[in-house]
């Protein structure tokens, strides 16, 4: 479906006109094979790119460049000051923007000018007052609004863009910098911290590998350390269900069998599914499960705590995690012995590397179980 050629000439004046505009993207971009194009208009607005968190599970868009910002957390106030700046927000192929928990504030700032193009047209407008909704293709929207960007720009807002895109660029240059030399000095405590997990996980990957992500509140350290940059190389868990790596990975590494398949997955999520290493075994996928294991679900404290200190601004009173630490860590590695998979339990951030690299190597069906820090 292509976009309306008015809507498209009025989107490209509103966003060259912008001092500040921002990008959300989705998955629907990816799935649409748009990440070029988007690349293409980013570069030609100078804007910043920030991934929607539940609607996000393929590359759309290189995590190595430049002006990539990051993943909105849509159940914080941290996304209010992500966009708080933005003149105008171009939302492609997302949602806009439906959070897990209740919001009380819109994300949105009151006058900031909204696009969304979308190929799902029941989510233009279901939720923020859209300045201007175009019902497309993503790929084709996008290819349409560079032509009329290219058309529509001033010299001097090219120039704006410009130099905006060349600031983004060095403050991300500088960031990845600071995190190299972090990893590069960080000691070896035990447990490990999730950035030495992942940190020692992306120099274990073979170039061509791909990456099953269910590392649910691992998953920024794992995209930090990896910057997965091509399509194809990525694919995650879609909204708020768990369960989908285990069985999942299985599926990918079946669609790409020339290709090393990689699953990072959290503990507490790989017990949803966890008889998939049953069906790995059984017909020999050759998967490597990386398990985050911080002995509890996690992920029920931090929703936990964003609703109590995040949405009850008044809340003073002290908590318990009620029934979300495991009395002793699930032992994965052992299980999966048990079901005919190899497993090797990992404490020692120096083992966990080689462990990784043996695992992948091996041609056959395994699972590494990463002890890591889980505390908040």
């Amino acid at each position: 479906m292509r976009p309306d050629t008015d809507a498209v000439a009025k989107a490209a004046e509103l966003l060259s006109q912008a001092d500040n505009p921002v990008i959300v993207i989705g998955d629907r971009v990816g799935q649409a094979g748009g990440a070029a194009e988007l690349v293409r208009v980013a570069e030609q607005l100078g804007a910043k790119v920030f991934a929607s968190s539940y609607t996000y599970s393929e590359v759309s868009f290189p995590l190595n460049h430049g002006q990539y910002a990051g993943i909105l957390n849509l159940n914080s106030s941290a996304t209010r000051r992500q966009l708080a700046d933005a003149d105008v927000v171009l939302a492609i192929g997302t949602n806009v923007f439906s959070s897990f928990l209740y919001v009380s504030e819109p994300f949105i700032s009151h006058g900031t000018k909204l696009v969304h193009m979308d190929s799902s047209l029941k989510e233009i407008e279901k939720i923020y007052p859209t300045d201007l909704g175009i019902p497309c293709d993503p790929k084709a929207g996008l290819a349409d609004l560079a032509e009329a960007l290219d058309q529509e720009m001033s010299a001097s807002a090219r120039e704006a863009a410009a130099t905006r895109a060349a600031s983004l660029s060095d403050a991300t240059r500088q960031a990845r910098e600071a995190y190299l030399q972090r990893m590069q000095n960080m000691g070896d405590s035990r447990p490990m911290p999730v950035d030495r997990m992942m940190y020692e996980l992306a120099q274990a990957l073979p170039e061509n590998a791909i990456l099953a992500d269910e590392a649910i509140t691992s998953r920024n350290s794992l995209l930090q350390a990896v910057e997965p940059s091509e399509p194809g190389s990525y694919y995650a868990i879609r909204g708020g269900a768990l369960g989908w790596a285990m069985p999942g990975a299985l599926g990918i590494k079946l669609a790409n069998p020339d290709r090393p398949v990689v699953a990072v997955v959290g503990d507490g999520a790989s017990m949803y599914t966890v008889q998939a290493l049953w069906t790995a075994a059984r017909y020999n996928i050759p998967v490597t499960y990386a398990i985050c294991n911080n002995r509890s679900y996690r992920i029920l404290k931090v929703n936990m705590d964003v609703y109590l200190r995040g949405m009850l601004e008044d809340n003073e009173r002290d908590s318990e995690y009620v029934g979300m630490d495991f009395a002793t860590p699930l032992p994965l590695a052992e299980l999966a012995e048990a079901m005919g998979v190899a497993g090797q339990n990992v404490e020692d951030p120096r083992e966990l590397r080689p462990a990784l690299e043996k695992a992948i190597g091996s041609g056959k069906p395994s699972v590494v179980n990463v002890s890591i820090d889980g505390s908040l």
